[in-house]
């Protein structure tokens, strides 16, 4: 879910060549003629200032078998080939013993596609309408190990809002656009999430929850982090203190090695017993 204050520009087409995105998406899409089509309508419609908002469902099946609704002309589009045609989420990674926990879920493509790879998935995503379609994509490809959650994870568990506008992926804990709209949602620490499911590690986190992130990684017990083998997020600048370079920090010094690409982080730990809590100002 991304925020229209902080939802990066054209990332895909900036940062690599657009004959190499337009080559990863027709290996990845069975149908790409639509979806180049829907990806560049979607992206001049976001330059021009026009409303982003649903223009009827969209059909896409991937090479490896898996399908997607999405809607016409929204971000959708823009998760399905960010996830599924350039992998910036390193799907390889996960593992079929993995328990996987996906932040911002959206409309399921991570989930779904990690589903395949890993033991168990928990897609956690507070919007209706995006969580419908994630329901949805889970039933189309009659997947059995992932547990949707409609909630926001945050540093405690209750009710808050979040601000939402016509871009489905525009969706974010903290706004500063006057014009987006709000819904009431529930909210679900992780200690909380891990009682209720019983988690006992946590192989990989994904996390998509614009800026929210900052607030997550300060205020997580160091029971939880404990947990956590790998995490693979967005990361945004929200201030002068919650920048990326805080969160790099942040991920360091509680034992993880970080790399980072594309304003993405991929931070990863060998050796669980070597974790320190750190609290830092910057977060």
């Amino acid at each position: 879910m991304r925020s229209n204050s902080f939802f990066k520009p054209n990332l895909l087409s900036k940062s690599m060549n657009k004959i190499v995105l337009i080559n990863k998406i027709r290996k990845a899409i069975k149908n790409y003629p639509s979806a180049i089509l829907d990806y560049r309508r979607y992206f001049k419609n976001l330059k021009s200032g026009k409303s982003t908002a649903s223009k009827g469902p969209m059909f896409y099946k991937l090479r490896n078998g898996l399908k997607f609704i999405t809607r016409k002309g929204t971000g959708d589009i823009f998760a399905l080939c960010e996830i599924a045609a350039t992998n910036v989420y390193h799907l390889e990674k996960i593992k079929p013993t993995d328990i996987v926990i996906d932040i911002g879920a959206h409309i399921g493509v991570f989930s779904v596609m990690a589903s395949k790879r890993a033991k168990k998935v928990i897609a956690i995503e507070p919007v209706s309408n995006n969580f419908e379609l994630l329901k949805k994509n889970i039933e189309i490809n009659r997947i059995g190990n992932i547990i949707p959650i409609k909630k926001a994870i945050s540093s405690k568990t209750g009710k808050t809002k979040i601000y939402t506008g016509d871009n489905t992926v525009a969706h974010s804990l903290i706004s500063k656009d006057k014009k987006n709209s709000s819904e009431e949602i529930e909210t679900l620490s992780l200690p909380d999430l891990i009682k209720t499911y019983k988690l006992k590690k946590i192989d990989f986190l994904k996390m998509d929850c614009e800026g929210a992130e900052h607030e997550i990684l300060n205020k997580m017990p160091l029971s939880v982090l404990k947990k956590i083998k790998r995490i693979h997020m967005e990361s945004h600048e929200l201030d002068s203190k919650r920048t990326r370079e805080s969160i790099r920090i942040f991920l360091e010094k509680n034992g993880f090695s970080v790399s980072s690409k594309w304003g993405m982080f991929y931070a990863f730990r060998n050796n669980l017993s070597q974790i320190k809590r750190f609290k830092t100002t910057h977060l």
